[in-house]
């Protein structure tokens, strides 16, 4: 299973990994279509920002969407990205991944690749 790279945020303090694998993020935010292969297909989600980077659950990525950024704010109780963090975007459209969790690992994995 390819993995793809979810970062933490220190400045907000979330794991958005860990949100997503628990299901409490919906959708996952990306500047462009770099996701586009893997739509309709299981993938890990590899926590990085935190040390070594570790697969902890899988997803399947769904098909994504463009948003400008009031669109993008409405959405926060999906993708979970504060106003003025890091991962805020504001003025560029942002592609929005709709993922279907499978839950978490039961061991945490070194990822040494993913994408």
């Amino acid at each position: 299973v390819m993995g793809i790279n979810v970062a933490s945020d220190k400045k907000s303090g979330r794991r958005y990994a860990d949100l997503i694998v628990d299901g409490h993020k919906t959708l996952e935010s990306r500047n462009g279509d770099s996701l586009r292969p893997y739509v309709g297909k299981r993938v890990a989600i590899v926590r990085t920002g935190e040390g070594k980077a570790k697969a902890i659950g899988e997803v399947t990525i769904g098909e994504p969407m463009v948003v400008n950024s009031k669109k993008f704010r409405e959405l926060e109780h999906k993708h979970m990205v504060p106003k003025g963090s890091a991962f805020d975007n504001p003025g560029r459209g942002r592609a929005r991944i709709r993922l279907s969790p499978y839950g978490r690992l039961g061991r945490a994995a070194i990822s040494p690749a993913t994408v």
